[in-house]
């Protein structure tokens, strides 16, 4: 009755010890394989998205910078400059345009585009506030004058030299008993980068 079953035993198919081993020993090698061409292609992968994402974010960006500066309103500040808000540097480029968006209100505000520095190094950053146009100054100029050189700490030596006039002559037009000509005022607007107009309102 014993030999049936050992005689069955026998008859079974199977993997001896070394076939087994062997076909061990070559998953390993695969899978190492694949491990190293794993290991040198991903920090590739990840450098090459990287990339696409800043040349996307960098697009984006500067179709945003476009859409400001193509839309962009010829305001000026207040009634007593001609000069519309428009301001540009090699950083930075302010600007008022018509507010658009789900979160503002019907009106004007001031874009103001510029690079700053973090972390992670240089970033363009998109900055804007509401329009609120300046009163005019209705002061007499002189008195404008007198703010103007009192804010920037100047002497009557250098509004005269600004002037191009002696400092009597400064003194004078500063205390408001001389008259401001469109020379002075063409100087005054170049050293305060203010229109020459302002000076002359007033005056």
């Amino acid at each position: 009755m014993s030999a049936t079953p050992r005689r069955a035993l026998a008859d079974e198919a199977g993997f001896t010890l070394i076939e087994v081993l062997m076909a061990t020993l070559l998953m390993t090698v695969i899978l190492a394989a694949l491990a190293t061409v794993t290991a040198q292609w991903l920090p590739n992968w990840n450098r090459g998205i990287a990339r696409v994402q800043r040349a996307e974010r960098l697009a984006l960006g500067l179709q945003r910078a476009l859409a400001d500066l193509s839309v962009a309103e010829m305001i000026p500040m207040n009634g007593d400059s001609r000069k519309p808000l428009f301001e540009g540097s090699e950083l930075s480029v302010t600007l008022v345009r018509t507010a658009v968006g789900p979160n503002t209100r019907p009106g004007l505000e001031i874009i103001r585009l510029i690079e700053k520095a973090d972390d992670q190094g240089l970033a363009l950053v998109r900055e804007r506030a509401s329009f609120n146009p300046m009163p005019s100054d209705a002061r007499p100029v002189h008195e404008k004058l007198k703010s103007l050189v009192e804010d920037q700490g100047m002497t009557a030596a250098d509004l005269a030299e600004a002037l191009g006039v002696s400092r009597s002559l400064a003194s004078l037009v500063l205390s408001g008993k001389r008259r401001i000509t469109a020379d002075h005022a063409k100087a005054l607007g170049k050293r305060f980068r203010l229109e020459p107009g302002y000076f002359l309102k007033g005056n």
